[in-house]
């Protein structure tokens, strides 16, 4: 994904079975910049 800033920014999805009938569910973001405005736009 390329952001309005021209950034290319990666979001991970990763779905984990607990077993019991539930699913945990864990989003990562990264390839913001690492100043303010990236921080900002995050």
């Amino acid at each position: 994904m390329t952001t309005s800033a021209g950034c290319k920014t990666t979001v991970t999805m990763r779905f984990e079975d607990l077993g019991d009938g539930r699913m945990l569910i864990s989003i990562a973001q990264e390839g913001w910049r690492p100043t303010q405005a990236g921080l900002k736009a995050s």
